[in-house]
């Protein structure tokens, strides 16, 4: 490992308190509440991040992958085994959902806490308990869907509704699009808009859940064609949303640069929308037949955007 990348880990001794290198509060915040055993624990973040820039200016940038709560999930995940115990999905995202939603300010979905418990294709919906108490929790569960509720000291504070789903993902290209974003920043913006203005923020909402259901609708397509097609319209739908939501609240899910990404796509019949909290990080970009793939892959490249593999 170089030089430049041991300032990415953070060491901890519980039994000294000390804490050393990048302060990574999730780490130390996982340690105590866990009661992990006293000793000396490093957390490296460098593979969660991307190095750029010429050389002697090179530095790191996270990649909107859900680094913080992959993290306290593997910490989650070290001290049950240190203490000789195993853990459930259902727990381990529990745990991981109550401590990330705690020092992040009870911020964020907790989509990332999900993926990283379960692993594979979720499809995930969080509803905090301060929203639950004027709103349904939804239909009665499908037979491939749990649900976990999270408290703190027996208080409730929000409840997921997980179901793992089989479907192949379809062809994407993940763009880096050369600058991080702040998922808590955004979000905040976001939450003072609705509370200037809940009636359209509702109807921004809906979009975005429409968004989310005609993907889903598209994972069940059988076909690869077919799939993709559908995929790519989901796609469209949900980059639709995200630019409203951009455009009204002030926060800068959707940037110029995703606005320049579609032009140079547009001509493929592709399109690209934010993951995560949008922003910057990574793009999502589908083209409209696996056919056409690793053209848009090709052509994105060639413009000097940087694809990702993941």
């Amino acid at each position: 490992m170089g030089g430049a990348a041991w300032s990415l880990i953070e060491r901890l001794s519980l039994a000294t308190g000390q804490r050393t290198g990048t302060d990574f509060g999730f780490a130390w915040a996982t340690l105590k509440a866990l009661d992990a055993p006293s000793g000396r624990y490093e957390v490296d973040s460098e593979a969660f991040g991307q190095w750029s820039g010429p050389e002697g200016e090179r530095c790191w940038r996270k990649l909107g992958l859900g680094s913080s709560a992959a993290s306290v999930a593997s910490l989650v995940s070290l001290c049950a085994q240190l203490k000789g115990q195993a853990l459930e999905s259902a727990e381990r995202y529990r745990l991981t959902q109550l401590i990330h939603h705690q020092v992040q300010g009870a911020l964020g979905s907790g989509v990332d806490a999900a993926a990283s418990s379960y692993g594979g294709l979720l499809r995930y919906r969080w509803q905090p308990q301060s929203v639950a108490r004027c709103a349904p929790l939804g239909p009665p569960l499908g037979p491939s869907e749990e649900r976990v509720e999270v408290r703190a000291k027996e208080e409730l504070i929000g409840t997921a509704t997980l179901s793992a789903l089989s479907a192949e993902l379809p062809r994407c290209a993940w763009v880096w699009m050369g600058r991080s974003a702040s998922t808590t920043s955004l979000v905040r913006q976001v939450q003072r808009y609705r509370s200037a203005q809940p009636d359209h923020y509702q109807s921004l909402m809906s979009q975005l859940s429409e968004a989310e259901a005609s993907a889903y609708e598209a994972l069940s397509v059988l076909e690869p064609a077919p799939r993709q097609r559908a995929w790519s319209e989901a796609v469209r739908r949900g980059a639709e949303a995200t630019r409203a939501l951009s455009e009204h609240t002030g926060a800068a899910v959707w940037t110029s640069g995703h606005s320049e990404l579609q032009r140079l796509i547009a001509p493929l019949g592709a399109w690209v929308k934010p993951t995560g909290a949008g922003g910057g990080d990574l793009a999502l970009a589908c083209a409209p037949s696996p056919e056409s793939h690793a053209e848009l892959c090709a052509h994105i490249s060639a413009q000097g955007w940087e694809l990702i593999e993941l």
